[in-house]
């Protein structure tokens, strides 16, 4: 560390002298806000949010008896579950590229003045995909196959072949996720669709609203799953008995 910090140390006052920034005015929320409204209606950026949200949501799509496998059914030691932790990274490589392209594209995005907007606009849009995938997964192998601790426990020939489905069912929504492939423009053809591509409000505000149900979704079904009162109901990711 020391080693490092004295490498480093050259750059202060580097940065302090030669360094030079222009003043700039202050922005107002309302400005920020009218800016940000102003880019969800372009078709550059809609259609790369539709993108993002719809292939994370089918890719991130997964099934709930994992952890009651590896605990009941297979009785996964510790050093099993680390050695497969490490093997599995090479699984992460993918998230990673995929990643990687739609940063490429979301640099073509961001335009002088709002970058923290897009940046911010786009990452959470990723985010928000996930927590909206997993409460699709538990209503899905719930109202499908009811795969809970007790039946994973027992173990039998049914037990399986759900398990079986579910998984398949995962890299079937996999799959899927590719479909919306054609939505991403390549790198150098987001800056055409972005000048040419023109804008609709039509578009903007159904952006905006399937995010905002998204959000709305996510938090009420994650409350619900909390409380013995609604956990059990078919929305909170249980049987609705």
């Amino acid at each position: 560390m020391l080693v490092l910090a004295a490498c480093t140390a050259p750059i202060i006052p580097v940065a302090w002298f030669y360094i030079e920034e222009s003043l700039k005015l202050p922005v107002t929320c309302l400005k920020c806000v009218n800016d940000l409204w102003y880019a969800m209606r372009a078709r550059a950026v809609y259609q790369i949010v539709l993108y993002t949200f719809f292939s994370s949501i089918f890719a991130n799509f997964s099934y709930t008896a994992g952890s009651p496998i590896q605990l009941y059914m297979v009785r996964v030691t510790p050093i099993n579950n680390t050695i497969s932790d490490v093997i599995g990274n090479a699984v992460v490589m993918g998230a990673g590229i995929n990643f990687l392209i739609g940063a490429f594209v979301t640099v073509e995005l961001i335009g002088e003045g709002h970058e923290g907007a897009m940046y911010g606009l786009l990452a959470i849009v990723a985010i928000l995909s996930s927590p909206f995938a997993a409460t699709l997964t538990k209503v899905v192998d719930n109202w499908l196959w009811g795969l809970s601790n007790e039946r994973v426990q027992v173990d039998d020939y049914t037990v399986r072949r759900d398990v079986t489905e579910a998984v398949l069912l995962m890299y079937g929504m996999s799959v899927v996720s590719w479909l919306f492939l054609f939505l991403l423009p390549r790198q150098m053809e987001t800056q055409d669709l972005k000048h040419d591509g023109g804008s609709s409000t039509l578009f903007g505000m159904l952006t905006v609203g399937y995010l905002y149900v998204a959000l709305i979704w996510s938090i009420t079904t994650n409350i619900m799953g909390i409380f013995a009162t609604t956990n059990f109901l078919l929305v909170a990711g249980e049987n609705g008995c």
